[in-house]
């Protein structure tokens, strides 16, 4: 007999009038009835296997379809990656032409490179580290004002555990030098077999994405990630295709004395029989290193999917992979209140190849992207960064300079007249040439009335330096960086706005990482929903705590017992839980500006709390934590003394008034015995 799947209602805490539990909440939804011996299954049991919903395809198919798209997003963006490149060399000194440089040298003339491109990519990116701020989770409901604490502080220790503040200052300035950084997240599982969250900085170059004008990628339909790998690390990484690799290996080293260009032919990678297989620039195979490019393709794929819902009853319920004969069954339920509602949704498929070798191809849980780009310009398929605009005026700056040098060697050089007369012998002579432009030198002259005569070279024109100095000023003026002269004591508000108005040409660059960030924030709430169990995010909790006090719902932690939290996150979907996704400074910058901008309120007369004022003070931690609660032990004593003379004022107008309060007349009664 086949087992039945009912739907049971939620319930909600129930407590008494001294706020004793009564009953537990407890969340509704479907399960299995037992059968008739007493076993039963899980929920999950009846969901199909995601592959199965899709029909198995060759090998060779998927690995020619996967090369394809492959070549196909990289030629709509291999343009703005060779470009981004060479911002690289420029942001590196390497400006100029290897042949014209050379012909230069061959010549004898300077080829100068007066970087000033660095020094401005290093004004943006150090602008960015004293800005530095937090993701920050705010309650939208006041009800999930808890799970935003509980989020802010699990949140703030998986970003501190992988350096997450240099991997972002490292995506910024790649988007700023190439017009495109970008976040990988992934599960690692070497540290912790639970897996934990990882934020990383991963390489313009090797990641290429299909077709999108969304720069949350929601209009992509696919993406590549790729890089170089040894064949023994391959072969760790999948050791049930040692042997596939090792024939693939030698097959090539065998036929290395060819070239193929797989751009002409993307099918030839199965029958490759090149030492170098190149993609539009992008080396496939490297037999002199041992190295294979490991390519990662995601794509996006569709599932039919169901959700059974009753809108009377705050009810929905995701029925992904539930079979359709038990949809129909929910259907022949015949009560009212719940309906199915058809949609479509998002899962990845994971192919990983590498030189004709499928090295594997799954249907994965994942419904979105855990690559998110942080672009400098978009345009289209192509994006540019900062010094792509200013690599012409570098050049004319690098030109002029050399060209100065090389007019200042010859302008500047003097010379000297003399005949077959002027030295009493050739001994003196060559004692002239050689140390005339040593001081104190003395030399013997046929007639001193006829010396070597001096002719000065030409006046350096100053016309030549006044170009070079414009073109200095244009970089400077593309790279929108305006410095303001300041005073010696500014105020805190100045000093904010001097900031703001400083890179005020460059806006689009933080707007555009705060986006990234707030993506970022968003997807990682799905993973910790993911791979973080209740028991798991409490030992979190409790391990800061330590560290620095945590609040919930404005109660110390300390104040919950471990059960209550845990039934809160049991209880609570973070993914669907209503909040705002900010941003809070965490920079020493950021918090003095703040502090003294509340300084010069608290001067003007407003009611700033001292508390407050330390919280944003950059002192260290230990510091500020013993001068906040010294400040409390204060307040404490004060209002103990203010209660107390209170009283005592209270006592003397109703003993005036002829009214002994009851704890004098007890005092009195104990002083008469």
């Amino acid at each position: 007999m086949p087992h039945l799947v009912l739907y049971k209602p939620p319930v909600e805490e129930q407590r008494d009038e001294n706020n004793n539990l009564l009953v537990a909440a407890q969340t509704g939804g479907w399960y299995v009835q037992e059968a008739e011996d007493g076993h039963t299954h899980d929920i999950e049991d009846y969901i199909i296997e995601l592959s199965k919903l899709f029909e198995k395809e060759k090998e060779e198919d998927i690995l020619s379809e996967a090369m394809v798209e492959f070549k196909s997003c990289l030629e709509k963006e291999s343009e703005s990656i060779e470009k981004g490149k060479e911002s690289y060399d420029f942001v590196l000194g390497e400006q100029w032409d290897s042949s014209q440089k050379s012909k230069l040298n061959n010549r004898n003339r300077a080829a100068l490179t007066v970087n000033e491109i660095a020094q401005n990519v290093d004004e943006l990116s150090g602008y960015q580290r004293e800005q530095r701020t937090d993701i920050h989770f705010l309650p939208v409901e006041e009800g999930d004002n808890s799970v935003a604490t509980i989020l802010n502080t699990v949140v703030r220790v998986i970003l501190d555990n992988c350096f997450f503040h240099r991997e972002e200052s490292k995506a910024f300035e790649e988007a700023v030098i190439t017009g495109r950084g970008n976040y990988n997240i992934y599960i690692d599982r070497l540290k912790d077999i639970r897996g934990n969250i990882i934020i990383e900085r991963f390489p313009f170059d090797q990641v290429t994405y299909g077709e999108h004008e969304k720069e949350d990628l929601s209009d992509c339909e696919i993406l590549f990630k790729h890089k170089m790998y040894s064949r023994k690390k391959l072969e760790q990484l999948y050791p049930k295709k040692i042997e596939e690799i090792s024939n693939s290996f030698n097959f090539l080293l065998n036929k290395s004395s060819t070239h193929n260009d797989i751009s002409k032919d993307p099918y030839s990678l199965t029958n490759a029989d090149s030492s170098s297989m190149i993609v539009l620039g992008t080396k496939l195979v490297d037999i002199t290193k041992k190295e294979y490019r490991l390519i990662e393709r995601w794509l996006k794929v569709y599932v039919p999917s169901f959700v059974i819902a009753s809108p009377s009853l705050n009810f929905y319920f995701n029925a992904f992979g539930w079979a359709s004969e038990d949809i129909d069954l929910v259907r022949k339920m015949g009560d009212e209140k719940f309906s199915i509602i058809e949609r479509q949704e998002t899962r990845m498929r994971i192919t990983r190849f590498c030189s004709g070798i499928l090295l594997s191809d799954e249907y994965t849980d994942n419904e979105d992207f855990y690559m998110i780009p942080i672009y400098g310009k978009k345009y289209g398929n192509r994006f540019l960064g900062k010094v792509e605009n200013v690599k012409d005026p570098q050049r004319i700056v690098n030109f002029h300079y050399s060209q100065l040098i090389d007019i200042i060697n010859k302008m500047i050089a003097h010379v000297w007249f003399y005949d077959s007369n002027t030295f009493s012998k050739p001994s003196e002579k060559a004692k002239f040439l050689k140390n005339s432009s040593t001081p104190g030198s003395a030399f013997e002259l046929m007639n001193s009335d006829r010396p070597p005569r001096r002719e000065e070279g030409a006046n350096f024109p100053s016309g030549i330096a006044e170009v070079v100095m414009g073109a200095s000023n244009k970089i400077k003026e593309l790279f929108n960086i305006t410095v303001a002269p300041g005073g010696a004591n500014e105020s805190g508000q100045a000093l904010m706005q001097k900031q703001k108005l400083r890179l005020t040409g460059n806006s689009y660059l933080f707007d555009n990482l705060s986006f990234a960030k707030q993506l970022l924030g968003r997807k990682i709430i799905k993973l910790i929903q993911k791979y973080y169990r209740p028991e798991r995010i409490y030992r979190i909790l409790k391990a800061q705590n330590l560290q620095e006090p945590v609040s919930v719902n404005g109660k110390p932690l300390d104040e919950y017992s471990e059960e209550s939290i845990i039934t809160l996150l049991q209880t609570s979907d973070l993914e669907m839980y209503d909040v705002a996704i900010t941003e809070s400074g965490s920079s020493p910058t950021s918090r003095m500006n703040t502090y003294l901008m509340m300084k010069e309120m608290a001067q003007a007369g407003q009611q700033i709390p001292p508390e407050l004022m330390i919280e944003f003070a950059d002192i260290p931690k230990s510091v500020k934590n013993k001068v906040l609660e010294r400040m409390s032990e204060i307040n404490s004593q004060n209002s103990e003394i203010a209660k107390t003379n209170q009283e005592s004022e209270e006592t003397k107008t109703l003993i005036a008034a002829g009214i002994i309060p009851p704890k004098v007349q007890a005092k009195l009664q104990q002083q008469s015995m």
